[in-house]
């Protein structure tokens, strides 16, 4: 089977999916992937492209990704909509690390930090900040 490659690249960031194509896409309407792979690319403009961090993994670990970012961008859009201000953006949106996983958490109004748990990546640190176009091209991506 012939290899297929998905590119999504929003300004801050490159997601590439690689997988062969399954027989079963004959008689679906969508190419069904099986060997699924990833890539992330964070191309941060502010840093020189020998610090950029690249993410890799497979469907579960892309999956997983997925659950940690968009879990933290609903309570980050639901804590700015709130109209009672008691409580600060930090303690209203901090996601707990469960067994390793991806999860954001908030540096401010502008920076977010995201934790690569046991996802497989190329930089020194566990973690990446991340500005909030960033974080929004991030889901744009996934």
């Amino acid at each position: 089977m012939a290899s297929t490659i998905h590119r999504f690249t929003p300004p801050t960031c490159t997601l590439e999916i690689q997988g062969n194509k399954s027989p079963l896409s004959r008689w679906t309407n969508q190419a069904l992937l099986k060997n699924f792979r990833f890539q992330l690319r964070f191309d941060d403009p502010r840093e020189p492209t020998a610090n950029q961090v690249t993410v890799t993994g497979d469907r579960q670990d892309m999956e997983q990704l997925q659950i940690g970012v968009d879990s933290y961008i609903q309570k980050f859009l639901y804590s700015s909509f709130k109209l009672n201000n008691d409580s600060s953006l930090d303690s209203e949106i901090k996601i707990q690390s469960h067994q390793n996983q991806p999860y954001l958490q908030p540096q401010g109004l502008s920076k977010h930090e995201l934790f690569l748990g046991k996802l497989s990546h190329d930089g020194n640190s566990d973690r990446i900040q991340l500005s909030t176009v960033q974080l929004f091209d991030l889901v744009t991506a996934l």
